[in-house]
């Protein structure tokens, strides 16, 4: 049988895609890797290209499906290209409008026919074995809720051969049924999408996710919701690096929107209210504010070398969950408030005292 590519056409009546059966086969899939793009054809053929060579890739266990936030570029052309050498069917969608990054993560996962979503970035890696691992997941724990898919980052060209900085540093796996151990081990990273595999159905069963559309981390807030209803259900942190993500930020992401405002938000009111413990949160939100929030001010400010001053809503989205904590005052702040090259030779100075990341 030849290739089969599936163009999905719009739903008359809403921006959710209309979903079909699978295209090739009766065999209903256990994984659907879900990436959500626009505008990244190079990259996401990088993606695919890389996803291709996986062994499992042609198992009808393994759907792939893409949506396409209503890209410019070769977008199509990358993903029927893939389809057509390949032979494997490709369930694609691209969306009539822009939905924004939380509508299409919200239509990707609609879109998917699988018993578990592999949700990922259209520019990050999948590394060898990691499909293998994961259906190997499935049959050892068949209630498994989430796995936070562990990696490492890269900047430039992907060497398989470097050693990797890990997303999460851990000896061993985590197994845990308390949502509050998982969120303190992954701490900032419940906000990276490639990360995230989970049980599709249970996913779709959080309550008014569309409501979540807009903060720019609808990912976090429907993790959140998922693990306080369905505890005391497994979930799982790999310690093995599975992926390769790539740590390059372009300007198009609101940093401080995302982070400085929804996040701490959401770790402050909304996560306890849930019925998340607050002193876990607290610590999350500590650590986001020693360790996360400094570097990513610090990549703004100086992004393509053009060194320039935060504005008053960036300031004002940092301070209004952060002013009250001490740390924040000690490391934050400075970051955001003081001149790039006073800051800059006062961080060269820590790093030779200290012998370790200016943030550790």
């Amino acid at each position: 049988m030849g290739p089969t590519f599936a163009l999905l056409p719009a739903d008359k009546t809403s921006n959710i895609p209309t979903v079909i059966p699978p295209l090739l086969t009766d065999t209903p899939p256990v994984i659907s890797v879900a990436i959500p793009t626009y505008n990244r054809a190079q990259r996401l053929q990088d993606t695919l290209e890389r996803l291709g060579r996986h062994p499992e890739f042609m198992d009808p266990r393994i759907e792939v499906v893409i949506s396409d936030n209503a890209s410019t570029d070769a977008t199509s052309a990358v993903v029927t290209s893939f389809a057509d050498r390949t032979g494997k069917a490709i369930r694609f969608r691209r969306n009539p409008t822009n939905q924004g990054i939380d509508g299409n993560i919200h239509a990707v996962s609609r879109l998917a026919t699988g018993r578990y979503l592999l949700l990922m970035s259209d520019d990050d890696l999948l590394l060898p074995g990691a499909l293998g691992h994961l259906l190997k997941m499935v049959d050892d724990t068949p209630s498994l809720l989430f796995c936070f898919v562990n990696g490492g980052s890269f900047t430039g060209r992907y060497d398989p051969a470097a050693t990797l900085p890990p997303l999460v540093p851990l000896q061993a796996p985590l197994y845990t049924d308390d949502p509050n151990e998982l969120l303190t081990t992954i701490g900032v990273w419940s906000t990276f999408i490639s990360s995230f595999f989970v049980e599709r159905q249970a996913w779709l069963n959080v309550p008014n996710a569309e409501a979540f559309i807009g903060s720019d981390i609808y990912l976090t807030h429907v993790l959140f919701r998922l693990l306080a209803r369905e505890r005391p259900r497994p979930s799982s942190v790999t310690a093995t690096q599975w992926l390769a993500a790539r740590a390059e930020y372009t300007g198009s992401f609101r940093v401080f929107h995302a982070f400085g405002h929804s996040l701490l938000k959401l770790l402050t009111h909304d996560a306890p209210a849930i019925g998340l413990d607050p002193a876990a949160m607290r610590r999350i939100k500590l650590q986001i504010i020693r360790r996360a929030l400094p570097p990513m001010v610090l990549m703004v400010r100086s992004l393509e070398g053009r060194p320039r001053a935060l504005v008053a809503p960036e300031l004002l989205s940092l301070l209004r969950y952060t002013w009250r904590e001490p740390l924040a005052w000690v490391f934050l702040l400075p970051v955001a408030l003081l001149p790039l090259p006073v800051l800059q030779r006062l961080m060269r100075f820590k790093r030779k005292l200290l012998k370790r990341s200016v943030f550790a």
